[in-house]
């Protein structure tokens, strides 16, 4: 078996097994504080800070993409 499939094969197998333990614990008072933290302050203003650039970016280079950049006048 290839090397990295037997990688990508034991990766998949670790998050499997890794998601369970997310799970097991939905409202004990560490997993509060986290959705606490993330829902009520301080979370969403950094995080569109730091996105909107990509987005700007992204629909920029689709634009061009879609419309073309103006090329030299041909004779």
């Amino acid at each position: 078996m290839d090397a990295r499939r037997m990688a990508a094969g034991a990766l998949g197998l670790v998050g499997v097994l890794g998601a369970g333990a997310a799970r097991a614990c939905p409202d004990c008072p560490s997993a509060r504080e986290v959705r606490r933290a993330v829902f009520e302050g301080g979370f969403w203003e950094p995080l569109v800070m730091v996105a909107v650039p990509f987005v700007c970016l992204g629909f920029l280079s689709a634009l061009l993409y879609r419309v073309g950049l103006p090329g030299p006048e041909r004779d």
